[in-house]
């Protein structure tokens, strides 16, 4: 899709110019997660500690435990945290997270260093918290009742972080109204899960981490746009210094002659004498 960034008004006319379109296949793209430096759809069976994640390193349970399952994984037991260490700094961050009958507090966490320091997005049956760890204290950054998971549900968790600011989304809603300006732990590449509770009918699936920065493909790569280089100068005007009054009737520099001629207009373009000109407009 071609569209112009700017609408022509009152007489003004604005045009855009294709210089060319192409349409390419990228092989990199044509999977599920994308982009992805972290990628697993967190199925399959035995517990998630030590596996290899489908894309990016391996999970290490720091506590409790996760199972996997046809379904995605489930805490098979409390305060269950698992994670993946990136090569890179992980800007967005997604989960999917199934709920039955029987709704316990899930997390998502990120900007990880250690069990002790990371960043922790939790959300039950009744609200949500944002809250960081550092030197194995947590501080609560913001509580909301106004969002919370449904039962027999299939949410969405999502976080958008660029190191200096980052937003929490439910269901794509931003939480807590607002994003948060905050650098610390900016220099941790873990991301991961977490649970509050053991609950094997609530799972986590197709679990990604993208990286902040994402080289364009090569076969995207259409150089830059055609445009003919001139050899000759045909005409020039340096709007001579010294010169005061009208630019209508001046001769340029070069150009055999060409003068300068107001077509349209009540108002004036005057040389300043500084060379180089003005408008003086009018109503």
């Amino acid at each position: 899709m071609i569209y112009q960034s700017v609408q022509g008004e009152i007489g003004f006319w604005v045009e855009t110019r294709v210089y060319g379109t192409q349409v390419q296949p990228i092989p990199q793209l044509s999977n599920w997660y994308g982009t992805a430096q972290v990628a697993d759809k967190l199925t399959g069976n035995g517990l998630l500690d030590g596996y290899s994640a489908e894309i990016g390193g391996l999970w290490n349970t720091h506590q409790g435990d996760f199972s996997r399952t046809e379904k995605g994984v489930t805490a098979v037991s409390i305060d269950s945290l698992s994670i993946v260490n990136t090569s890179s700094f992980s800007c967005l961050n997604h989960s999917l997270l199934e709920t039955s009958d029987h709704v316990t507090t899930a997390m998502i966490l990120w900007r990880f260093q250690d069990k002790d320091n990371y960043w922790g997005l939790s959300i039950g049956a009744e609200q949500c918290q944002l809250q960081i760890w550092q030197g194995r204290v947590s501080q609560s950054i913001a509580i909301s009742k106004k969002y919370h998971l449904q039962a027999n549900t299939i949410h969405s968790l999502q976080i958008l972080d660029d190191g200096q600011e980052f937003g929490l989304y439910l269901d794509g809603k931003l939480l807590f109204g607002q994003n948060f300006a905050d650098t610390r732990l900016d220099n941790g590449n873990g991301v991961g899960l977490g649970a509050v509770e053991a609950n094997s009918g609530q799972y986590f699936r197709s679990f990604e981490a993208h990286g902040l920065n994402i080289p364009i493909p090569t076969e995207l790569d259409c150089g830059s746009p055609w445009t003919a280089k001139g050899t000759k100068v045909v005409i020039n005007d340096n709007f001579d210094t010294g010169i005061l009054g009208d630019l209508d009737g001046k001769t340029t520099n070069i150009g055999n002659g060409c003068t300068w001629c107001k077509e349209t207009g009540r108002g004036k373009i005057e040389l300043t004498g500084k060379g180089r000109v003005k408008v003086k407009a009018t109503a």
